[in-house]
């Protein structure tokens, strides 16, 4: 059994904030000991001075491609990649072929996951069978086999029968479910922001009408049902308004956005770039700003890098044909130290509350979102001044695909521990 000291590193806490120059004693997978001043032999010691330890990063929203699209991405590149993004979970969903919507599915990559052994792997179940929005697919199978939620992600689940259905099983089973809101019938032609901008390029629009009927049908349905609602993405203003006042209601629902809408907008496509063509849309300034402040206030609980690597062919073609999709989990953490620890937007703590401790606490994963002893050794080791490039050819990934190449950063990744073990250490 290896046993580590890492002496002298300041630890983020999620609740308490910062606590400076403690040890951290690991002996198998969990925290042994925090103290200062730790003494003793046979420990393999980590200098942790002037560098931050955050608990380990959960990705509530990560594309592993595999089973079925290999050529995209594999559960072991993925898993190399959160590793050296920090990350010591990720959430696989579930829009693989075939479908994660059913046991063997599920089963099958909990257990090439546990080979890989770089991160723990959480199944997120489809809603629907094969995704199709037509029948529910078999909930209690895929909760035996590990799953933590069930969506059918890319997807939104347009039958409001079948969505009421499924919210009655998530109040059965206290398991959320993520909806990717966006009407099909409003949006599905759309490549990019419905706004004057996007039209004098000549795309057609994804209207911000269409997230916001969504959110606004799931949160009706969720009155009814009482049951567990995460909306994934959000991309649109108005559904920050929509979700305060739900929960406000006291309805059990909770949100995440993603690193690119909170950096960028829809002028990130100028020049019809396709790295940066997602689903949602990037969108206006005006829907950036009330994105940050929702994060700020609580009223959005989650970052989630919603990691969609593809292959280069996939994104060298006209914008209307090009897959929508940025390869984040590599940038994701120094992008928020960056563009808002850096720029007194967003303080430590809250960074580690919304890239860790609430994932953890939604999905309700023991052991992890905290450093605390007899919690499993999850930890993301950060210097928080180093600066770095973006340079998409080193990433693990087999998806290079980010509108953030040759932005500088501040703020890198220099260890990774998962339960007990180095996953990733900067050369």
């Amino acid at each position: 059994m290896r046993v580590f000291l890492i002496k002298n590193i300041n630890i983020v806490d999620p609740e308490e904030g910062v606590k400076e120059r403690y040890d951290i004693l690991i002996e198998g997978e969990r925290i042994k000991k925090i103290e200062k001043g730790i003494k003793g032999e046979g420990f393999e010691v980590i200098d942790g001075e002037n560098l931050y330890a955050f608990p380990g990063l959960i990705d509530a929203h990560t594309h592993l491609r595999e089973p079925g699209f290999e050529d995209k991405e594999t559960i072991e590149t993925a898993c190399k990649a959160a590793a050296k993004g920090g990350f010591v979970a990720v959430f696989a969903m579930p829009n693989t072929d075939p479908s994660m919507d059913r046991g063997p599915v599920i089963r099958y990559v909990r257990e090439k996951a546990k080979m890989v052994d770089l991160c723990e792997v959480f199944p997120i179940g489809a809603i629907t069978k094969g995704r199709k929005g037509k029948e529910l697919a078999d909930f209690y199978e895929m909760i035996n086999e590990g799953t933590i939620g069930f969506s059918d992600d890319g997807d939104f689940v347009q039958n409001s029968k079948l969505m009421q259905n499924a919210l009655y099983y998530t109040r059965d089973f206290n398991l959320p479910l993520i909806q990717h809101a966006e009407d099909k019938f409003l949006c599905e032609e759309g490549v990019a922001n419905e706004s004057p901008f996007t039209l004098s390029l000549g795309l057609k629009g994804r209207p911000r009408e269409g997230e916001i009927i969504a959110v606004l049908r799931d949160i009706t349905l969720l009155r009814k049902t009482k049951g567990r609602l995460h909306i994934a993405h959000v991309s649109a203003r108005e559904t920050v308004d929509i979700i305060e006042k739900a929960k406000e209601e006291g309805l059990n629902v909770t949100c995440e956005v993603t690193p690119h809408h909170l950096i960028l907008t829809e002028k990130a496509i100028e020049g019809f770039n396709t790295d940066a063509k997602v689903n949602p849309p990037l969108r206006e300034e005006e829907d950036r700003e009330k994105l940050i402040e929702g994060l700020k206030r609580g009223i959005i609980d989650i970052i989630a890098t919603d990691h969609a690597p593809h292959r280069l062919q996939d994104k060298e073609k006209e914008f209307d044909f090009a897959s929508p999709g940025i390869s984040g989990l590599e940038t994701a953490l120094s992008l928020v130290l960056t563009f808002f620890y850096h720029k007194n937007i967003l303080d430590l703590k809250d960074i580690a509350r919304v890239m860790s401790y609430n994932p953890a606490c939604i999905f309700k994963i023991d052991g992890f979102g905290k450093i605390k002893e007899n919690y499993f050794a999850n930890l993301t080791i950060v210097d928080l001044n180093e600066e770095w490039e973006v340079k998409p050819e080193e990433f693990v990934s087999k998806g290079k695909n980010t509108p953030f190449k040759g932005y500088k950063l501040k703020g890198k990744v220099k260890y990774t521990f998962y339960k007990g073990k180095i996953t990733y250490k900067e050369e």
